[in-house]
């Protein structure tokens, strides 16, 4: 008989990141399992089963959520910043709740590829203790979450270290337009090289914003990137970036970081990737790129998986990890100066091509452990 599994995390939001998770997981599934019977907790459920091929029931029915976890032979919780606090404490009670119905119901369960904290109150650590102590296999995605865990609880705990789900996904066989993203590519654009852009709202833009802005003129100037700008959550994303396009072509914008103005040099309006809905088609927008400034941390795991060198802007203890990780740069959002920006850009351009061909294999290895945390979770339905 087929194994029946339930999977919650924060998907049907619009959220490519957490969307590629979920796509990975599944693929990952269709290639070691492929008779699984998945069933996704969604926010639009009918969303989620057009894209990626899957039951799905709404995340806040709790009479379907109940006919599920009563008939499944899995729980799996992940993957992504599911247990943290940072946002919300009622988010982290939400998938609580979740993991200990299931419990109750007589399912395995397992916490998969999930990046754990920030946790800020003691209460939600005590609840994740309960949470993980539980739980019938564990893995996370960085060292960082380990070590957490382990603060957390001082017992001994099976806690194996894989990766981000996403690094599951099939890679593109080669970077080739998508009509549908309406990427228009000059041969001006072509010749010079996209410098890819992916930041998300967060506080304190008054401050970093202009100092990304500055740092994209005088890169555009003086060494021909052209800045493409690549939103992965709709809408807050793109209403950043038509803010910073806007800013971009503004020849008096003064950095806050005391930089002189720099006047505008784009010969034309920056470019917003469009139209971006699913995982592949914000992957294959980043391969397209020459180096990548982001934010967000699936877009610098997509960059990595294109062999695409990144600039990691963080914001969040899971950016500076993936950073340290990946052996590539990162700067924090704090105190945030055009020129770094514009010095780490440049040395990734000077060393590009053995940057791209560490990125690509680091990426390969990846893939390996994201693999196995679905191997994991086979093994728990096997005994």
């Amino acid at each position: 008989m087929p194994p029946r599994i339930v999977i919650s995390g924060y998907y049907g939001f619009h959220n490519i990141g957490d969307e590629a998770i979920l796509a990975g997981m599944v693929a990952a599934f269709s290639e070691l399992s492929p008779d699984a019977l998945l069933t996704v907790l969604s926010s639009s459920p009918e969303e989620t089963k057009a894209e990626h091929a899957v039951e799905a029931i709404p995340r806040t029915n709790l009479q379907a959520i109940h006919s599920a976890l009563r008939s499944c032979d899995l729980f799996i919780s992940g993957g992504g910043g599911l247990l943290q606090d940072r946002t919300s404490q009622k988010s982290l009670l939400y998938y609580l709740a979740l993991f200990f119905g299931a419990k109750r119901l007589g399912c395995k369960t397992m916490i998969m590829g999930q990046g754990i904290g920030p946790l800020l109150r003691p209460t939600s650590r005590w609840l994740v203790n309960k949470m993980v102590s539980q739980a019938d296999a564990v893995t996370v995605r960085d060292h960082r979450s380990a070590l957490l865990l382990q603060e957390i609880i001082p017992e001994s705990l099976p806690v194996e270290v894989t990766s981000d789900l996403a690094f599951a996904l099939p890679a593109l066989s080669s970077p080739l337009a998508d009509p549908d993203l309406q990427l228009r590519r000059s041969a001006g654009e072509e010749r010079k090289g996209l410098l890819g852009v992916s930041l998300r709202p967060w506080p304190g833009s008054a401050s970093w914003l202009p100092a990304v802005s500055s740092a994209l003129k005088t890169l555009s100037a003086q060494d021909g990137l052209h800045p493409f700008l690549i939103p992965f959550h709709s809408p807050s994303d793109g209403d950043l970036m038509n803010l910073l396009r806007s800013d971009l072509l503004s020849p008096t914008s003064a950095p806050a970081d005391g930089s002189p103005p720099i006047p505008s040099c784009l010969d034309k309006e920056p470019e917003i990737a469009q139209n971006l809905t699913t995982p592949q088609q914000a992957l294959q927008a980043i391969s397209r790129t020459k180096v990548l400034v982001g934010m967000r941390l699936h877009s610098l795991i997509f960059a990595a998986m294109a062999g695409v060198p990144f600039l990691a802007l963080a914001y969040d203890p899971k950016v500076e990890s993936f950073a340290a990780e990946s052996a590539m740069p990162c700067l924090s959002l704090t105190s945030l100066k055009a020129e770094q920006i514009v010095g780490e850009v440049r040395i990734l351009l000077r060393g590009r091509e053995e940057r791209s061909r560490c990125l690509l294999d680091w990426a390969r290895q990846n893939r390996e452990k994201a693999l196995r945390n679905v191997r994991l979770a086979l093994c728990l339905l096997t005994g």
